[in-house]
């Protein structure tokens, strides 16, 4: 199969992902899930943070780095959640929370190959 080929079917298979996105998000999508209380603390203070770059210039940064930017953003969102409705459970706290950061989550342990060992 020519390397365009294989492209083109790439893309019409991320429309029909896209297409059960749209689908999957007028529907209840939260989870209670467990986190230790040290990562737990260390999401609330990325969400407690004051991170300012007045000079920072998104066209600038990698694919690379954009990532990295999302997943930290996604870090101090579960922060938020966990300060808003986490409650404490001897040394876990549970929270619930959106797919949108579990998916996150996952991904990023995936990408440094923390899954699965």
């Amino acid at each position: 199969m020519a390397e365009d080929d294989e492209l083109t079917r790439w893309r019409e298979d991320e429309s029909v992902l896209a297409a059960i996105g749209a689908i999957l998000f007028d529907q209840e999508t939260a989870v209670e899930v467990r986190i230790p209380r040290a990562l737990a603390d260390a999401a609330l203070a990325a969400w407690q943070r004051e991170d300012h770059q007045d000079d920072f210039d998104p066209a600038s940064e990698s694919c690379e780095d954009r990532i990295v930017r999302h997943h930290a953003g996604t870090l101090a969102l579960i922060g938020a959640a966990l300060e808003d409705r986490g409650r404490a459970d001897r040394d876990e706290v549970i929270v619930r929370l959106d797919a949108w950061f579990v998916g996150d989550s996952l991904n990023a342990a995936d990408d440094r190959d923390m899954i699965g060992r």
